[in-house]
């Protein structure tokens, strides 16, 4: 059976923009189709500067703690929207915000209980009913999960913060996985400890298990880091005939990924399919995007953060795509070709790292649609802290080079679009339309009505600024 038409540029028109009418509502994290509609979970900025909490805040000192905030008072977003959900129904093209994170008083102030939205799932509960369910990021406090079976009203799970004891750091979540009877899962962020919420660092680096996410009991099923204190959060999952596939941050030797058999989910069942950002070291500290596709199982990778400054003192790098056999072998799709522990590893496609797109920092999401795996990029030159600081050791030509990209930047992304895996093509390397405050491909959801794509934004203009969404494919009258 031949495959429709591969998506093109042209194809995809632009179904949503300026944040829903908030430019600071920056990104789309989680998307999902559900009773003949899209929803699409959103967030914005946090309480403090860069994301920071108020106790990361503090050691900063207070001429550097006051001069962020003095530039944070005077920005245009200065008051943070919060989470937010809308649904998009295809007949009518219409917009409606079902989900708004309510107000809450914090340091005598009201603020949004929640910053944003960061995963999705829907699935058949234990009584046969379908619901849709969202990890709620909380701005103070502990992760909620929250659900709908009519797509209109959502209740809020008994349970916060996946069942640890109350006071632990468990703000957020990226994933929510349904296999074989369970639901898993992963802590992310940290609000109390290293200070920034949308950093995938954990004080639970571990795979939880429920028989759903409303359920009292979710419990771990691999070891903290499995085993390795330098795996700082898991950060994917997926699942593949009969394993759990689990993908690590490691920002000293560089991701991990391990599987487990879903037969026998324990701590020591878990096996390490590969180390060390598949051996290219730091450069691959997190994995970022899973897909199962065609019986085996995409694993893209890249550098975190990657600037010139912080943690990540180098970049920027570009990302690459694995492939995992069902065997537990792992092939290179696209990367820098290397010896490794498992022999020499060229890449199947040919194509370097990013796919040989050179301004690329790697792949943030993939989806299936139309028999094709679609990926979703961003764009490095988005961030001026990739950017060489005064006084750098880089030989002056990389620095201006650098410069140069930067500043001809006008905005964008990439999408890549492969039939099997293997091949690959780009659909477009900036984007659908000139924005620089819109540079990364954020989610692709598959649908009837087509592939919907939703973006990150700076949210630093009401003019240009808040998150966007595509759609390529019929059904949905703009």
């Amino acid at each position: 059976m031949s495959l429709p038409p591969v998506l093109r540029r042209e194809d995809f028109r632009l179904v949503m923009t300026g944040g829903f009418g908030d430019h600071t509502c920056r990104i789309a994290q989680a998307m999902a189709w559900f009773r003949g509609a899209l929803y699409v979970g959103t967030g914005g900025r946090s309480l403090n500067p860069l994301g920071l909490s108020d106790a990361a805040l503090e050691r900063l000192g207070p001429l550097a703690r006051a001069a962020l905030l003095r530039g944070q008072a005077g920005a245009a977003d200065a008051a943070p929207g919060g989470a937010s959900i809308w649904r998009l129904t295809p007949d009518d093209g219409r917009w409606t915000k079902v989900f708004q994170t309510p107000m809450v008083e914090i340091a005598g102030r009201p603020v949004p209980r929640d910053r944003n939205i960061r995963a999705s799932l829907v699935m058949t509960e234990p009584d046969g009913a379908e619901a849709l369910y969202f990890g709620v990021s909380a701005m103070k406090g502990r992760l909620r999960l929250i659900r709908t079976q009519d797509g209109l009203t959502f209740d809020e799970a008994p349970v916060t913060g996946l069942g640890l004891p109350e006071g632990s750091d468990v703000p957020s979540i990226r994933t929510l996985l349904a296999a074989d009877g369970s639901v898993f899962t992963s802590p992310v962020g940290m609000i109390e400890g290293r200070g920034m919420l949308d950093d995938n660092m954990s004080a639970f680096p571990m795979v939880f298990r429920a028989s759903h996410p409303f359920a009292s009991d979710w419990q771990a099923v691999s070891l903290p880091g499995f085993g390795d204190p330098d795996n700082l959060s898991v950060n994917e999952m997926a699942a593949l005939e009969g394993w759990l596939y689990a993908g690590t941050l490691n920002i000293r030797s560089g991701a991990q990924l391990w599987r487990c058999p879903m037969d026998d989910l324990r701590p020591a069942r878990w096996e390490q399919v590969f180390r060390a950002g598949a051996d290219l070291g730091p450069a691959a500290s997190i994995v970022s995007a899973m897909l199962p596709f065609q019986g085996r199982l995409y694993v893209a990778t890249g550098l975190q953060r990657q600037g010139k400054t912080g943690i990540d003192r180098y970049g920027p790098v570009g990302g690459e795509v694995l492939r995992i056999d069902p065997s537990g072998r792992w092939d290179l799709v696209c990367g820098q070709n290397r010896a490794t522990s498992a022999g020499w590893k060229p890449p199947l496609s040919g194509l370097g790292a990013s796919f040989g797109m050179s301004t690329a920092r790697g792949v943030w999401h993939m989806a299936e649609y139309g028999g094709r795996i679609y990926a979703g990029g961003a764009d490095w030159r988005m961030f001026q802290s990739y950017l060489p600081p005064p006084g750098s050791r880089l030989p002056v030509s990389a620095i201006a080079t650098m410069r140069a990209r930067h500043a001809a930047y006008q905005g964008g992304f990439p999408l890549w679009a492969s039939d099997d895996g293997i091949t690959w093509q780009v659909v477009t390397s900036d984007g659908f339309e000139a924005n620089p405050e819109t540079g990364g491909a954020r989610f692709l959801q598959a649908s009837p009505c087509g592939l919907f794509l939703g973006t990150s934004s700076t949210g630093r203009t009401a003019a240009l600024g808040g998150v966007q969404v595509w759609q390529a494919g019929e059904g949905v009258h703009v």
